[in-house]
């Protein structure tokens, strides 16, 4: 896995995003720097969700959306934040 890439552990339904490469040694033991840190403890033996990571977004109410239409073209800047459970 790639820095940049998003992770989710089975306890959990927070998505955090790789600050680093993760490589793992010969026996399968890593260690994953993450943003942002852990919101609860995570025991060593949860499973961690790496591929087609799911989770949901929700618009930012106090943002407004602001639309330019350049030569037939829509742009729309949106602000989402993770909504969490």
């Amino acid at each position: 896995m790639r820095r940049g890439d998003f992770i989710r552990f089975a306890n959990s339904s927070k998505v955090y995003i790789l600050t680093s490469d993760f490589d793992s040694n010969g026996v399968g033991d890593a260690t994953a720097n993450i943003y942002p840190s852990l919101r609860k403890n995570t025991p060593i033996s949860t499973q961690m969700i790496y591929s087609d990571v799911e989770f949901t977004m929700i618009s930012d109410d106090s943002i407004s959306m602001q639309l330019n239409s350049p030569q037939n073209a829509t742009f729309a800047d949106i602000l989402f934040v993770e909504k969490l459970d």
